[in-house]
């Protein structure tokens, strides 16, 4: 895999939660639970939270706990629907397919909720279209008559209202055949990341035509953002998009993150292994016996990654550039190949990018590596690499010319080991630097 993989957890239904819940909301996904049973539908929830910091993830947990607990949950992703002109249909037909899941396609509450539906769907098109005259061929004759034309439009709404009626009637049915006494719930998530009108039509519809008895609507996104499409769409200041926005939301619910309390190397863990990480091959150096700690490595990026304050948004960004690099080099030249340099390099060049253009001018960063390490809980991994490979960071790496030049016959340490291998490739320091750096801007130089 050379993408970055979304977080999902595996769900364990004995502890009605996720074993490694690395965002810590195991008791908030409950008490929210224990809200939506306690609200007898007629809800909507705004959950809010900033972008990479684990909506998605939640709701995936959070929908296998509430099946669980029985109630009825349709999840809708609103970004993968804004290609469409009205969400009515994206809503509608979503609830169609659970309810035929559940009733059967022959059932009378199916066959109900689709009629009323197709007909919503006909009354939305005929407004779209300009005002609905039954028998369309008439329309012209109508328009002869300022009283035949106020006459029609009457009618017009009287139907169209009607239609609407039916529709959310179908609905509250359908609700409770499927909720047993809880409530539907709907989970639209990815709502922030919409076209501006869609978005903002979805709220519109939901308002209007899902507000009915025993359904409950969380609607999942970034509130700032939502605000911004609100202003582009309307022209307003941040205060009347706020107020735009709360006119649909009942309930607004920040989604709890702790950072000081997040499991981030085991997030970090999770993004390696599904990414393909595989231990840096000792034999390419000779040095089998060192394997070990290349094993280790890994676990020592996920401790690091731990201690530092550091984004979820941050840890994918930095690993994904240390395994698009890692997996470009394939299986050749891996002598060349410098596992922790290369972590560094992607690291300063998301959480530091004055010193990665230092990197890039060659500029001595060593004391800044060191410093960083210095901080760092005591690792054999970390230890055992940085005496080798972080030396590639001290400008003309003078320790490496001077261990070429060396005439003892005593054995070599793994440091001078490296540098032997540098010698007999006729590779400066600079340029395995440059190869790194060359790696992680192969295709990625805006990630």
């Amino acid at each position: 895999m050379i993408t970055p993989p979304e977080y999902i957890p595996e769900y364990d239904k004995d502890i009605e939660w996720d074993p490694n819940d690395i965002f810590q909301r195991k008791e908030f996904g409950q008490h929210l639970g224990n809200i939506i049973e306690r609200s007898n539908g007629n809800l909507v929830i705004g959950l809010y939270a900033g972008w990479g910091e684990g909506k998605t993830t939640f709701v995936k947990t959070w929908t296998q706990h509430l099946e669980d607990r029985q109630f009825p949950v349709i999840n809708i992703d609103a970004f993968e629907t804004d290609y469409i002109d009205d969400p009515f249909g994206c809503l509608a037909g979503e609830a169609y397919e659970y309810i035929e899941k559940y009733c059967g396609s022959d059932n009378r509450i199916t066959k109900l909720f689709a009629g009323r539906s197709n007909r919503v769907i006909k009354a939305l098109a005929s407004s779209a279209a300009g005002y609905f005259v039954p028998g369309g061929d008439k329309i012209a004759e109508a328009l002869t008559s300022d009283m035949a034309y106020f006459g029609n439009s009457v009618q017009s709404y009287k139907e169209k209202k009607k239609e609407l009626q039916d529709f959310k009637y179908a609905l509250e049915i359908a609700a409770q055949r499927l909720g047993n006494s809880k409530p539907l719930i709907f989970i639209i998530d990815e709502l922030d990341r919409c076209r501006p009108t869609y978005a903002l039509q979805m709220l519109e519809r939901i308002k209007h035509l899902f507000s009915v008895p025993n359904v409950v609507f969380v609607l999942v996104m970034n509130k700032q953002q939502m605000e911004n499409s609100i202003k582009l769409a309307y022209g307003t200041n941040d205060q009347e998009a706020g107020i735009y926005l709360n006119k649909f939301i009942h309930l607004p619910v920040n989604l709890q993150m702790d950072e000081s309390r997040l499991d981030k190397a085991g997030y970090a863990r999770y993004f390696l292994n599904k990414m393909g990480y595989e231990p840096q091959d000792a034999n390419a150096f000779g040095l089998d016996f060192y394997q070990h700690e290349y094993d280790s490595f890994s676990q020592s990026i996920c401790n690091f990654i731990q201690y530092e304050n550091i984004t979820l948004r941050e840890i994918q960004r930095i690993l994904t550039l240390f395994m698009l690099a890692k997996n470009s080099v394939g299986t050749q030249n891996k002598v060349l190949f410098c596992e922790l340099s290369l972590f560094f390099i992607c690291y300063f060049k998301v959480m530091d990018f004055p010193l990665f253009q230092k990197i890039i001018q060659y500029q001595d960063i060593s004391k800044n590596i060191a410093q960083k390490l210095s901080t760092f809980p005591h690792d054999a991994g970390w230890d055992f690499l940085k005496k080798a490979e972080l030396k590639l960071f001290s400008g003309r790496n003078t320790e490496f010319e001077d261990i070429l030049l060396h005439k003892d016959t005593s054995p070599l340490s793994f440091p001078e080991i490296i540098g032997t291998h540098l010698y007999r490739t006729n590779l400066s320091s600079t340029q395995i630097l440059q190869y790194h750096l060359d790696l992680i801007n192969l295709g990625t130089s805006n990630v």
